[in-house]
């Protein structure tokens, strides 16, 4: 069965704020970033739209996906939703060939911390990529 992504579900595309990520995903070229800070005051509210979207990207004929996580800084609350986010690819990578980069400045221990936990709960399927400092 051939699936077609309604026109408003093929991209997704959340700019970012002082307090929000930029979300940014195309299902035809398969690409997916976040990228900024994230420290919404409800995160299961921001984050709904970017699920549903990845949601029907699991129904798209695309055999593949990049998410790049390019995240600055985030609250516990937005820590729980990244986790989920992940296992939600976990899934996904059963149909499709999902890779996830992790990038963080090669000087921030934290964040670089940060990506090493969530490899260790969803194991190769995060491949960290340190930065240079601007």
């Amino acid at each position: 069965m051939l699936y077609f992504l309604p026109e408003t579900m093929r991209h997704i595309n959340i700019t970012a704020t002082e307090k929000t990520p930029a979300i940014v995903g195309d299902t035809e070229e398969g690409t997916l970033t976040i990228s900024g800070k994230s420290l919404p005051e409800n995160p299961r509210d921001f984050y709904t739209p970017f699920s549903d979207w990845l949601n029907e990207f699991y129904k798209t004929p695309s055999n593949s996906i990049k998410v790049v996580f390019d995240i600055e800084y985030f609250n516990t609350s937005t820590s729980n939703i990244l986790v989920e986010i992940l296992r939600q690819l976990q899934i996904l990578r059963e149909n499709k060939e999902v890779s996830v980069i992790w990038r963080y400045e090669e000087d921030d221990i934290d964040m670089e911390d940060v990506g090493n936990d969530f490899k260790i709960m969803v194991g190769d399927l995060i491949t960290l990529e340190p930065k240079k400092p601007a």
